[in-house]
């Protein structure tokens, strides 16, 4: 009786140690659909989409620590808008999104991507690029942006004047 008993333990024991974990890891979810949405829309220009994306009350940050001030969604909009009037083309490539859900049931979607436009001068750039975002309630709630603007920034410099010829001997 007493083995019986050790056995039905183990068994019990056994299956009490394969009880599945919850999944936290995600390459699709309506939450990823939003962040698809917000590159969709700067690529495509469309700011009543973009800024849709984002509650009212959200925090985002653009290539600042977590200790700077945030942007509201509407300056981010606004500084959006204007970059990406300065360019005739904008697509994101090569990206990849995942959503993780933490042990206290927060919803974080992570982008990395790499961002090639056209610009108005007629030149073309490319710059890697990572957006995080908490999302809830189907709304993005804090955000936060890292990129490399020297491309960008490069890419709008005037060229420069030919050096001057030689002097003659």
């Amino acid at each position: 009786c007493m083995k019986r008993f050790v056995g039905i333990f183990l068994v019990v024991l056994l299956f009490a140690a394969c009880k599945q974990q919850p999944k936290q890891w995600f390459s699709a979810a309506p939450e990823i659909d939003l962040a698809k949405k917000v590159d969709d829309s700067f690529a495509s220009g469309d700011w009543t989409a973009f800024r849709s994306t984002f509650a009212d009350t959200a925090k985002i940050w653009v290539n600042t620590s977590w200790d700077q001030p945030s942007l509201s969604p509407d300056t981010l909009t606004a500084g959006y808008r204007t970059a990406r009037e300065g360019m005739t083309e904008a697509k994101l490539t090569n990206s990849v999104y995942e959503m993780i859900v933490t042990d206290d049931g927060d919803h974080w979607v992570h982008r990395w991507g790499v961002w090639e436009a056209k610009l108005a001068n007629g030149k073309s750039t490319s710059w890697a690029s990572n957006a995080s975002f908490l999302v809830s309630d189907g709304q993005i709630r804090i955000g936060a942006y890292i990129f490399n603007a020297l491309p960008n920034y490069l890419a709008n410099q005037p060229e420069p004047p030919p050096a001057p010829a030689p002097a003659k001997k």
